[in-house]
């Protein structure tokens, strides 16, 4: 899995095999707001929301506007074992400090939060937060998170990662701009997530970074 070779792009995710993938402007229905972002993995995990007032507002470029008050997306449940990866391109509009997810499993505590003070970002699979300030407030960037026990990480772009005991959760669904419940949402807007089995390597890491990076046309 972390040989992939000189596949760029498209290709590169494919060739690893995601466990979902939300690409940026891909698979949405809807026009002014999104009811379904399609899984393109083939796993069939799409994101959903079926309530009007809940969706996130689809902006010109295809970016997804979740406004921090109720919206959120959901897939169905499904299993994501650690170790596992995440990425997410996003940009926080605003910071709240409540601990407001911008990803998290369904039931599970497991996922990615804003926490501490502006504009840090943390991940938690049941205990420990590991922290970075790096994703800053206003601007797109890269959250790259291995979710590992003990070996767990949060790297923002190609800066340095942090690792420490995330805890043992695993995902069991993945929700997009809340809770699982739809509590605690956060300000943010997207344009792409991708999900992975295992634990992916710094080399790794660094190529879907950097094709996040030229989807985002983002400098990381």
């Amino acid at each position: 899995m972390q040989n992939v070779g000189r596949g760029s792009g498209a290709s590169l995710i494919k060739a690893l095999n995601p466990a979902a993938w939300h690409r940026f402007g891909i698979g949405l229905t809807g026009t002014a707001s999104c009811s379904a972002w399609a899984d393109q993995s083939g796993n069939g995990r799409n994101l959903v929301q079926a309530t009007g007032t809940l969706q996130p507002l689809i902006q010109p470029d295809r970016s997804l506007l979740f406004d921090g008050v109720d919206d959120f997306m959901q897939t169905s449940t499904f299993t994501l074992n650690q170790p596992n990866t995440t990425y997410v391109l996003l940009k926080q509009v605003t910071w709240t400090a409540a601990g407001n997810r911008i990803t998290e499993a369904i039931v599970a505590t497991v996922g990615i939060l804003q926490r501490v003070s502006s504009p840090i970002i943390g991940i938690a699979a049941g205990s420990t937060v590991i922290t970075d300030s790096n994703l800053t407030v206003g601007n797109y960037g890269i959250a790259a998170v291995v979710f590992n026990g003990a070996s767990s990480l949060l790297q923002v772009n190609n800066n340095a990662p942090t690792t420490a005991n995330a805890g043992a959760s695993n995902y069991d669904g993945f929700t997009l701009g809340a809770s699982g419940g739809g509590s605690v949402p956060t300000n943010i807007q997207v344009k792409e997530d991708i999900l992975f089995s295992g634990a992916h390597d710094a080399n790794t890491r660094r190529q879907v970074i950097n094709y996040l990076a030229q989807v985002g046309n983002i400098s990381v």
